[in-house]
């Protein structure tokens, strides 16, 4: 099964590369809702609303390697940002050291993900990944 994995994934399957970056991100968002008294697991649906804005910000550093790329998707994700809180603020940077220094050998665009529960009712994601276009 190895051998049939994507150069780019490394050998690592895009859904766990994932989760594993999100992780603080998840964990922070997760307690927020604890001390605010809320007490439920997400729904599938928040669940993929929440990952909205990592996935934003990997795909925004991934974009920095193409070629030509004359657009600056970090900047704009700072200037949607602009308005929140400083602690909102502080995690969106981390989010973007984290990809820089933790997960830099992953250079393959997140697509489209989906959560989901597996046959024994566990929290599943699948990733979609593509490689950027590096030609000039």
């Amino acid at each position: 099964m190895e051998n049939q994995l994507p150069p780019h994934l490394k050998g690592r399957k895009a859904s766990e590369v994932f989760m594993e970056y999100v992780e603080p991100f998840l964990t922070k968002l997760l307690s927020d809702r604890v001390d605010k008294g809320i007490n439920t697991t997400p729904s599938i649906e928040e669940f993929e609303q929440i990952l909205r804005v990592p996935w934003c910000i990997w795909n925004a550093i991934v974009a920095e390697t193409v070629p030509n790329n004359k657009i600056n998707f970090l900047e704009w994700i700072d200037s949607l940002v602009s308005h929140m809180p400083p602690s909102l603020k502080e995690l969106l940077d981390f989010m973007k050291k984290r990809k820089r220094s933790h997960f830099d050998q992953y250079r393959y665009f997140l697509g489209i993900y989906k959560f989901y529960y597996d046959q024994n009712n566990e929290l599943r994601v699948r990733v979609e990944t593509s490689l950027p276009n590096t030609s000039p």
